[in-house]
């Protein structure tokens, strides 16, 4: 069986679009939680373009301890810390943030823990960014395990 879809976020709204042998929708949501909900992932994913991640009216850091900042970003006047943790060589280790969600036991929507380990790393063009990725709802509790939903190597990456 193939699966196909995508988060998305754009202009203020976000959605997720699923398909099944990519012709027969599984999963369509629009709805302002949805985008809600896509505008976390938006920064949550923000490590991957580093430029957008620098200082300026929508982007604020904090230093939190020795291997970690907090990165405030304001998308769409919805501010949303983002915790990097970072090692000695200042590559990035982990993200981690309270993002707009479902899941819940209800499956109400609420801000959950969220977030993941980024390992390895690779430069392609100007920037350095983190390889191996594993990301899902509960980071950093104990309901993370049953709640990883995404695992990715990125072998190639385009700047334009």
């Amino acid at each position: 069986m193939r699966m196909s879809g995508a988060d998305h976020y754009a202009a203020g709204r976000g959605g997720v679009d699923f398909w099944l042998w990519g012709i027969i929708p599984v999963v369509r949501a629009s709805s302002p939680d949805t985008s809600r909900a896509a505008r976390g992932r938006l920064a949550a994913e923000s490590f991957w373009l580093p430029s957008s991640l620098l200082p300026g009216e929508h982007v604020r850091w904090r230093p939190v301890d020795d291997d970690t900042a907090e990165v405030v970003l304001n998308l769409d006047a919805e501010e949303i810390p983002v915790r990097l943790t970072v090692d000695g060589e200042g590559r990035v280790k982990s993200v981690q943030m309270q993002r707009w969600g479902d899941q819940t036991e209800d499956k109400s929507f609420a801000l959950i823990p969220f977030g993941g380990s980024l390992s390895e790393e690779r430069r392609f063009g100007d920037y350095t960014i983190p390889t191996q990725v594993s990301v899902g709802w509960w980071y950093g509790t104990e309901k993370f395990s049953n709640h990883e939903f995404f695992r990715a190597t990125v072998t190639a990456a385009e700047f334009r």
